[in-house]
């Protein structure tokens, strides 16, 4: 079941080793979850792109939109946005950049502590 999965809970791996069925019966559950875990979201290095509603301003900026790789980011357990990529463009704005957990965006409710901002 896990093989071809990119990331799998730390939970279920823990619970593997007690309960094989178990794990597998919490995976198959949890292959239904539509949001994103802190483990989740800080464990990853995300492309970043701005749309192209966020106006000219920003979309100069990014590198996606002159055909080049988007920017790097990794999203900071203490709420940093961190860039990894070499593009210089505007990198003393993202040392303010912060992000956070809210209970709903877009007029969307989702699990508690699952949406990021």
């Amino acid at each position: 079941v896990w093989r071809s999965k990119v990331y799998v809970p730390q939970k279920a791996i823990e619970m593997r080793k007690r309960s094989p069925k178990e794990a597998l019966i919490f995976s198959i559950q949890d292959a239904h979850r539509t949001s994103l875990t802190m483990e989740e979201l800080t464990k990853f290095h995300w492309n970043f792109r701005y749309k192209a509603t966020a106006g000219s301003g920003w979309t100069e900026l990014d590198p996606w939109w002159s055909g080049r790789a988007p920017l790097i980011v990794r999203y900071a357990p203490n709420g940093d946005l961190e860039r990894l990529d070499n593009e210089p463009l505007k990198r003393e704005a993202w040392a303010s950049f912060k992000w956070r957990f809210v209970k709903s965006t877009a007029g969307k409710k989702g699990p508690k502590g699952m949406t990021p901002l």
